[in-house]
């Protein structure tokens, strides 16, 4: 008897902890965490608590005045915390090629990862970088590879930081994070402006 209790506690406490992140219309998840996942992967993942890094790209076709364009973009790495089902949604909510090319002119785009309440989620974005050379993302488990084996500071600057409105914890959190990768001087002007404050 305690063999199946404990059996069916265990499956209950595996399944509360899991967390489904959902991807909108037309983006495709590459990899996560530096696994590669089959192509044409489903629109939902099931993920446990926890940080992750996702890598994403928008492919979509799209109208181009009278005729249908095909719109690729750029693969980006997501870092983001997972605690809850999440929805991450693409930059625009539009059909037409060029205000999604505009989106993403200046490789920042404003990918939107949403919590279930519909609140905003803070992750962090970097263009994952392609090899040199024509058609750089063609081997991409390679892509991936290389930039997993990059030192952290040798990894690209973080581009963008989305703070979730009114989450002190988020933002506690993502604080300590870029005071641990901090040198010691950076740490001891930090603490000196802080005085300031």
């Amino acid at each position: 008897m305690r063999i199946w209790l404990s059996i069916v506690l265990t499956l209950f406490t595996m399944s509360v902890s899991a967390a489904t992140l959902t991807l909108g219309r037309g983006i495709d998840a590459i990899a996560i965490n530096g696994e590669m996942l089959p192509h044409n992967t489903q629109k939902q993942l099931s993920l446990q608590s926890g940080e992750y890094q996702l890598i994403i790209r928008f492919d979509q076709q799209m109208k181009d005045g009278s005729r249908k364009k095909q719109f690729t973009s750029k693969p980006y790495v997501l870092s983001f915390h997972v605690s809850g089902d999440m929805t991450l949604l693409a930059p625009l909510s539009t059909r037409e090629y060029r205000k999604m090319a505009y989106a993403f002119r200046d490789q920042t785009p404003q990918w939107q990862l949403k919590d279930g309440k519909g609140e905003t989620i803070a992750f962090t974005q970097v263009v994952l970088p392609g090899k040199s050379g024509f058609a750089p993302y063609q081997d991409m488990p390679a892509v991936v590879a290389a930039f997993y084996q990059q030192p952290a500071a040798a990894q690209p600057a973080q581009q963008s930081l989305k703070l979730a409105p009114n989450s002190e914890s988020e933002a506690l959190r993502q604080l300590k994070l870029w005071y641990e990768q901090a040198t010691p001087a950076d740490r001891q002007a930090f603490a000196q402006w802080l005085a300031q404050q």
